[in-house]
Formats: C-alpha cells, structure tokens, sequence
C-alpha cells in the first residue's frame, strides 16, 4: 500500500466501515451445478457433460451392501432399494471401509423417487472418515432445499466442497462411509434408483 493511500486510511480510522476496509473483488457466488441423468450410458451428467464417476452404486443391480436403520429394505430388480420408514429417524447406510479420497469426489448424488410423504422430509447427508465416526458437525443438505415432491423423480446434490456444516474436512478426509437421512416419521416410502460420489467437473471453480 502506498504512504499516500495508508494515510487515506488511517484518517477514516473509527468512523465505521471505509473503503479499505472492503475486499478488493466481491465473494465468488456458491456453484450450482444443473445435474441430468443419461439413461443410455446410466450416468449422470452436468448440462450435458459426463460426469466422472469416482464411485456408482446403481441399485436396479444390486443392494451393494447398503442397509437400513429404522427403516426396512426391499430391492426392485430393474428400479432400485425401496425404503419404508419404520421410526421418525430412517438411515440409509453404505458400507463401512469405502477408503475414498474426499478430495478426488466432491459430489455426491441421489436419484431417487419420494413415493409416499409420511412426514417431514429430512434428506441430510451424513459422513464417516479415517479419522471419526458419523457427527452432527459434519453434514450436508442438498442444494435444492424444497422437499421432493411425491411420484416425482428428483437428484439430490451434496456439494461436500461446500458443506452446511464441516467445512473443508470432505477435502482433507479419506471417507469411508456415507448415510442419507430420508422420511422423518413412520410409513414413508422412498425409491432410491442411484448414489454416486462424483469428481467436480474442470469448469467448475475451485473448492
């Protein structure tokens, strides 16, 4: 800084905000991805633009080892898990020991389809690293904030660069375990088609 414009400064000291005070550009506005979904290569997109799959969990194949607390499992051969909500606090689970670099996969994705609202619609993504187990202070909700709408098919978008809560621990973590909160009450019915940990793609900016 020049003497010149030190002294500018200095002279408007404690009469509230000045003009040195404020950042130089302004703060670069949150990211939003417009996420699709390609039937013909079953994978997702963004605006068009393959995505790079760091892990896929299609469930018209296969359970992949995911399970159910507070809520009971029932796989679609051809559609994927449905989940009925037992308790007021469902989980979805996916197998412990995942070993992803949270760096390499930012983006995590659900397509799934709310079948039957029984109550408030939680949707938070939870996590588990190498270094701790699942916490409230390290959690997620999808981009879109609005519930999904009964009968229609919706993908969620965790952006884990940009977490609701944790800041940068996705980043620097090896995960090895996700958990997706769905229907908050009894007899909620939800099919979920797809999960997926996903890399940013290069036109994105840095996290």
């Amino acid at each position: 800084m020049s003497l010149s414009r030190r002294l500018f400064c200095v002279g408007l000291a404690g009469a509230g905000l000045s003009a040195c005070d404020k950042p130089d550009r302004p703060p670069t506005p949150a990211w939003r991805p417009d996420i699709g979904w390609d039937s013909g290569t079953r994978g997702f997109v963004d605006r068009g633009a393959p995505l790079e799959m760091v892990r896929n969990w299609d469930f018209a194949q296969s359970l992949h080892g995911f399970t159910a607390d507070g809520a009971e499992l029932r796989r679609l051969p051809g559609e994927g898990v449905e989940m009925t909500s037992a308790s007021g606090d469902p989980k979805l689970r996916s197998p412990a020991g995942l070993g992803l670099a949270g760096a390499r996969g930012s983006l995590v994705l659900v397509r799934l389809v709310r079948r039957q609202a029984a109550g408030a619609w939680d949707g938070v993504l939870y996590y588990a690293t190498a270094k701790r187990g699942e916490s409230a202070s390290f959690m997620s909700q999808p981009q879109a904030k609005t519930p999904p709408e009964p009968g229609a098919e919706v993908i969620l978008v965790y952006d884990m660069a940009h977490p609701t809560l944790g800041g940068r621990d996705w980043l620097r973590s090896r995960i090895e375990q996700i958990r997706l909160d769905t229907e908050a009450a009894p007899g909620g019915v939800v099919l979920v088609r797809q999960i997926a940990v996903a890399a940013r793609p290069p036109e994105a900016p840095a996290p």
